[in-house]
């Protein structure tokens, strides 16, 4: 269904049925999905206190791609609707991306406490081990 679609809409769009403020719209709608997608990530990870399992180099190279096209956009005078796209892309990467850099560093901090406490437990255990097999083989 949704192939059906796509292939009608793109041979719609290749023969010239389709007029340039149409496509402008539809454009324009992907960036309302954009936004719906990612201020939701946004506000999940602001409401966790914690970027979960969020890729910082991945957050990184997306908010440098739309850079990227920001600035390759504005050297071919794209138009002002893909350039909308571009910037709102690279607004929300970017505050995912700093999300991560904040909430990540903390979130790091308790994986290591745990972490910690569980060798501890693990050393305790082993120790109290050891002094039990110690007195069996003295009596």
């Amino acid at each position: 269904m949704v192939t059906t679609l796509l292939a009608a809409w793109i041979t719609a769009t290749v023969s010239g049925r389709i007029s340039v403020p149409q496509i402008t719209r539809a454009y324009d709608v992907t960036i309302f999905i954009l936004i719906a997608a990612q201020v939701q990530q946004i506000y999940q990870c602001y409401k966790d206190g914690s970027s979960g399992q969020l890729s910082g180099i991945t957050y990184t190279m997306n908010t440098a791609g739309a850079a990227a096209r920001i600035f390759t956009s504005v050297q071919e005078n794209a138009g002002t609707s893909m350039m909308r796209g571009y910037m709102v892309s690279l607004v929300l990467n970017a505050i995912i991306l700093g999300q991560i850099v904040i909430y990540g560093s903390k979130e790091e901090g308790r994986g290591r406490s745990s972490k910690k406490k569980k060798n501890d437990t693990a050393t305790t255990t082993t120790t109290t081990i050891r002094r039990r097999s110690q007195r069996v083989k003295g009596e």
